[in-house]
């Protein structure tokens, strides 16, 4: 999935490959995940991998991303790729 930033990303998700866990859906539990820091169609942006399959994820969601307790910071979901597939 590829999330879109309309401000810069919060310094902790700026280093690749990190660890994190992300919520999609406000009544979804969290989900560990990995975030890459990449350019996207010329901007900012990041490639969020999730180690469980989702479902009924959509462009135009936001994800909000979670380090512990501390919130992160988030951005909206650009485009959708794979959220089922396993690894």
């Amino acid at each position: 999935m590829l999330l879109q930033y309309r401000f810069s990303a919060p310094s902790a998700l700026r280093t690749s490959n990190l660890p994190l866990h992300f919520r999609i859906q406000r009544t979804h539990p969290v989900v560990p995940c990995t975030v890459n820091v990449e350019t996207i169609d010329g901007a900012p942006g990041l490639r969020v991998s999730s180690s469980v399959p989702l479902r009924a994820v959509a462009s135009g969601q936001m994800c909000v991303f979670y380090h512990g307790r501390i919130c992160l910071g988030g951005g909206e979901v650009i485009r959708v790729t794979r959220t089922l597939h396993r690894r």
